[in-house]
């Protein structure tokens, strides 16, 4: 193409173009449109971002609160000092000594305490108040906690009594039946209101001889032992003579001698060796 035929064409196009304007005012509203639509979808995608990251850390947060829910949540440590109870403290049985010197009662007041908690005219005679079966050089002593007599029904002996007062810590066996029962006829352990055994009665017969025996675990811890037979003789057996055909005190009589805490008050004097 030589020059006069480029001037030919610019020429043309001018005319063709020269009653043409940019559209600016379409342009520029169009932009606004999209900008401000652009603008929505930035911040509706912000906002569910929001909301996610508040939910995130929303719901440990309630989950939290509601695990402080006294009524609901574990137990709380308190104060571990004990609140006074309702029930009222039992009080120690009157006189009651807490150590072992009650067992040292001597046979002459045990033989008065015993006169005391027996049925109206069952009395004691010849009562043994020392060691009298001594071993050989053996001194005579006083016999403490231990009471060996004659029963006596309105003055006539009617048969024996041994009475033993144990020291705390015995065992069982000697309250427990059979124990250290040979053979008795009968035996029959007490218990208390837990179903302890506390105690054991027994009957025993050998020949004409007759021993009923009541032994019982006292509060303090000790025993108290009462034993009656229809023989006098100083060890009933085989072979020992009768005073009676019966005992004269019955296994509930021997059990509520044993239960008295008459048994239980006994303090040596001051200075008392015994």
């Amino acid at each position: 193409m030589n020059d006069v035929d480029e001037t030919l064409v610019r020429d043309v196009l001018h005319r063709a173009t020269d009653d043409l304007t940019a559209p600016a005012t379409s342009l520029t509203a169009t932009a606004v449109v999209r900008g401000r639509s652009l603008r929505r979808r930035r911040r509706a995608v912000a906002a569910v971002g929001t909301l996610c990251a508040v939910t995130l850390v929303a719901v440990p947060v309630v989950t939290a609160l509601g695990g402080s829910n006294p009524t609901t949540g574990p137990q709380i440590a308190t104060d571990p000092t004990p609140t006074p109870s309702a029930t009222p403290t039992p009080q120690p049985t009157p006189h009651l000594v807490d150590n072992d010197a009650w067992a040292q009662m001597p046979a002459g007041e045990m033989a008065t305490t015993f006169e005391s908690l027996a049925p109206a005219g069952i009395g004691l005679t010849d009562v043994m108040l020392t060691n009298e079966e001594r071993a050989p050089g053996e001194p005579e002593t006083d016999s403490p906690g231990y009471l060996r007599a004659d029963l006596t029904l309105d003055g006539e002996t009617v048969g024996g009594l041994n009475s033993i007062l144990y020291v705390t810590g015995q065992r069982a066996s000697r309250y427990s039946c059979p124990g250290n029962l040979t053979s008795p006829d009968e035996c029959v352990e007490i218990t208390d209101a837990d179903g302890q055994v506390v105690g054991r009665r027994s009957v025993a017969t050998t020949g004409e001889v007759v021993v009923n025996e009541v032994v019982l675990v006292r509060p303090n811890g000790g025993l108290v032992y009462v034993a009656a037979s229809n023989s006098a003789d100083d060890k009933p057996g085989a072979g020992s003579t009768v005073a009676g055909p019966t005992v004269p005190l019955t296994l509930d009589q021997l059990q509520d001698i044993a239960e008295d805490d008459a048994w239980l008050g006994y303090e040596p004097a001051a200075g008392s060796q015994s």
